[in-house]
């Protein structure tokens, strides 16, 4: 007695993926995508998968399950076929398109700044912010050391301000720096035409005779 098993079904493919936790659509932190295989009659034989935008899969595994966190910095997918031991193969799977974004946006341009009393003192000149992955949320704001919002420093009084600037990407990641503005006093020059006292200097003189 023979028995004939016939599987003409392909395996199903399911693709897991976390929620987002950044914003507008991006991940910032790395995310974990789950590849499951299921075959309910011949069982599962191999699953290829690959890292990237309608990228073909190559990578063979050969459990059921795969965990594949997306470790760069990019816009990508994940792609899986499976097969079964009939033979039979899945079409090809892919997730949604991923946009991960793990790295904070940079401020360049910022140093401490020096300004006399009742000076001017520009804290927007040679600041900029950039994002290369999602890009830069807006622009940045300034902050004092209490968390208000602030345009400018109050020169009138001598003393060092906390100037924090802030600014976020679209995935949500913030990038926060601090400055400080120090406010000086200016010393009145001497307008009396009185000479300075010298300090006391002792002069000895000798006649070299010849």
């Amino acid at each position: 007695d023979y028995t004939i098993r016939v599987d003409k079904t392909i395996p199903t493919i399911t693709i897991e993926e976390p929620s987002v936790d950044g914003t507008n659509g991006w991940y910032k932190n790395k995310p974990t995508i789950k590849v499951t295989v299921s075959d309910t009659i011949s069982t599962f034989s191999k699953l290829m998968i690959c890292q990237g935008i309608e990228c073909e899969p190559s990578e063979e595994i050969t459990t059921s399950l795969k965990e594949i966190t997306i470790e760069d910095t990019k816009e990508t997918q994940v792609c899986a076929i499976a097969y079964d031991k009939a033979g039979n193969v899945s079409e090809k799977v892919c997730s949604n398109t991923l946009k991960v974004d793990t790295v904070e946006p940079k401020i360049t341009g910022i140093g401490d700044i020096p300004v006399a009393i009742n000076g001017n003192v520009d804290l927007i000149e040679g600041v900029e912010v950039t994002d290369t992955t999602s890009g830069v949320n807006g622009t940045f704001k300034m902050y004092n050391s209490e968390n208000q919002e602030i345009t400018n420093v109050d020169t009138t009084t001598s003393g060092t301000y906390n100037v924090i600037y802030k600014v976020s990407d679209k995935a949500g990641n913030e990038k926060v720096i601090t400055r400080k503005v120090e406010i000086f006093k200016v010393l009145a020059a001497n307008t009396t035409g009185e000479l300075s006292p010298e300090p006391n200097i002792t002069f000895e003189i000798y006649n070299k005779r010849k």
